[in-house]
C-alpha cells in the first residue's frame, strides 16, 4: 500500500464549489482564518486519512462529516482528543496515538470543518451529553437539514458574525488499482496470470493491489515465471528474456565388455545423529518446546548439536496501526506478539550410560508497543474508516543457556536440565 505524506503546503478547499444542501456556509468576512487540508485528494481502502488545521488565531474546531445516507457523525472532538481549543498555527488530526484508515464501500465523503472563538453547547446532540467510550466518534444527526437549522441557531447565539468561519470539502474513496506492463523477448508469449491465460507479450493490466504469480510460456522455449507485488497507484514493468529449449543430453555409451556394479551402501560404526524433542515450564507456567540436531564426535561419547526453541509467550495483541518506529505515543500498553524463539548450540559430553548436557545460544522476543486509549468500538465508524490505536515494535534479545544430564541407551537418550528462560526442560533423543 502506498501512503502518500503531507505537502508542507496544504490542500485548499474551495468554497466556490457548490455547497451541499446539508452544510453551513459562512455569511459574512471574518477576521478568523481557517485553512484544512487532506494528505490526499483521493483514497482508496487502507490508506490513512489526516487533515491539517491552521488558524491565525486561537479558536474553537468542529469537523463533521455528512454521510451519503444522511448521517451526521462527530469526528473533532471525540473520545481520543476531547479539547477542541487549539492554538494559532497548525495541527494534524488524527494526532500521534492513533488512525483513520479508510474502508470500503467506495463513494463520496464530505466534510465540513467549524472555527468558533467561543465553544458550542454539544450536549443538546450528544448521547447522553457527552463523549464516552461507547461512541467515541457519535452520530449527531439522522436528519441534515434539521442539524442545519440547529447548528446555526447554536452559533447565532454563541459567538457574533465576525467570531465564526468555516471550510468543507468533498473527497472520493475509489477502488486500490495497479499497472502491470509484461514484455518479453521473443514477444509473443502466452501470459498466464494465477493459472489463467490473459493474452500475449506485450501486455497491460490494470489489477487490484496484491501478490501475483506471472508465467510466460512460447514453443520452443522454457517457461518463464515470477512473483510480483502490486500496491495502489503502483506502475510496475516485467521484462523477461527467454531461452531457448536445449534437447536433453544423450547418455554415455556404456561397453558391453565393461562390467558395471552398485557400489555398496555406506556402513558406519554407530549411531551418528540425534534427533531430539524437549519441553519446558518456566516459573511464570509459560511452556515452551523445542527440538535439536547433534552429530556424534569420537563414537558416541560427544555430540555437537544445533537446536530451535519457543516460549509460548504471544498474547492476544489487539488490531493496531504499526507506524514502524518508535514514536511519543503517550502511554502505552506493551504486548508480547508471538513466541519468543531460542537458537542454541548443544554439547554433550557422555560418561557411559550418563552425559552431561550443555546449551548456550540467545532468544529473540518482539514486542508491540500501542498507545493506551479508550477500548475500541464495533460500532458504525464514520468516514467509511477504522480507528485503530497507533503502535510500534521492538525486538528484545537475551542469552540463553542450560545445564543438565542425560541418561543413554544404544539408541535412545533422556535428559533433563536447568534453563535460563525456560525453566527445567525435559527432553528424549534418538540415535540413527
Amino acid at each position: 500500500m502506498l501512503v502518500a505524506t503531507l505537502s508542507p503546503v496544504l490542500v485548499g478547499w474551495s468554497q466556490q464549489t457548490p455547497a451541499p444542501e446539508t452544510i453551513i456556509v459562512q455569511p459574512n468576512p471574518t477576521p478568523l482564518v481557517l485553512q484544512v487540508g487532506f494528505n490526499q485528494s483521493s483514497y482508496a481502502p487502507g490508506d490513512k486519512l489526516r487533515l491539517t488545521v491552521a488558524l491565525n488565531q486561537d479558536a474553537y474546531i468542529y469537523i463533521y462529516n455528512i454521510t451519503p445516507d444522511g448521517r451526521v457523525n462527530l469526528l473533532f472532538p471525540n473520545a481520543y482528543q476531547p479539547i477542541n481549543l487549539l492554538r494559532a498555527g497548525r495541527h494534524m488530526i488524527p494526532d500521534r496515538r492513533y488512525s483513520f484508515v479508510i474502508t470500503p464501500p467506495t463513494g463520496l465523503e464530505c466534510v465540513q470543518v467549524l472555527a468558533l472563538t467561543a465553544p458550542l453547547s454539544l450536549e443538546r446532540w450528544l448521547p447522553n451529553g457527552k463523549l464516552s467510550r461507547e461512541s467515541p466518534f457519535p452520530q449527531l444527526s439522522q436528519q441534515p437539514l434539521q442539524f442545519k437549522k440547529s447548528v446555526q441557531q447554536a452559533i447565532v447565539s454563541t459567538v457574533s458574525p465576525e467570531g465564526w468561519t468555516t471550510v468543507w470539502s468533498c473527497f472520493s474513496i475509489t477502488k486500490p488499482m495497479a499497472a502491470l506492463k509484461i514484455l518479453s523477448a521473443p514477444s509473443g508469449a502466452l501470459v498466464y496470470l494465477e493459472g489463467r491465460v490473459v493474452g500475449e507479450t506485450p501486455l497491460e493490466l490494470e489489477l487490484s493491489p496484491g501478490r501475483y504469480e506471472i508465467k510466460l510460456t512460447r514453443p520452443g522455449y522454457e517457461d518463464w515465471s515470477q512473483r510480483v507485488t502490486l500496491k495502489d497507484k503502483s506502475a510496475i514493468a516485467l521484462e523477461a528474456r527467454l531461452h531457448p529449449r536445449s534437447a536433453p543430453p544423450s547418455p554415455p555409451p556404456v561397453s558391453p565388455l565393461v562390467p558395471r556394479y552398485d557400489q555398496p551402501p555406506f556402513i558406519g560404526a554407530g549411531p551418528a545423529l540425534m534427533l531430539g524433542f524437549n519441553g519446558g515450564l518456566n516459573q511464570a507456567e509459560i511452556p515452551s518446546l523445542g527440538f535439536d540436531f547433534s552429530w556424534s564426535l569420537f563414537e558416541k561419547t560427544r555430540l555437537l548439536g544445533v537446536g530451535l526453541s519457543f516460549l509460548l509467550t504471544g498474547e492476544a495483541v489487539p488490531p493496531y496501526e504499526d507506524i514502524g518506529r518508535p514514536e511519543d505515543l503517550g502511554p502505552t500498553l506493551v504486548y508480547r506478539e508471538g513466541p519468543e524463539t531460542e537458537f542454541y548450540l548443544r554439547f554433550s559430553l557422555g560418561v557411559g550410560p550418563l552425559g552431561l548436557d550443555f546449551t548456550g545460544g540467545f532468544s529473540i522476543q518482539q514486542e508491540a508497543h500501542i498507545a493506551q486509549i479508550f477500548p475500541w468500538t464495533q460500532g458504525t465508524h464514520p468516514l467509511d474508516v477504522i480507528i485503530k490505536p497507533n503502535g510500534y515494535k521492538t525486538e528484545k534479545v537475551y542469552l540463553t543457556g542450560l545445564i543438565g544430564l542425560s541418561l543413554r541407551s544404544q539408541n535412545l537418550s533422556l535428559s533433563v536440565g536447568m534453563h535460563n528462560r525456560r525453566g527445567w526442560v525435559v527432553g528424549v533423543g534418538v540415535l540413527f
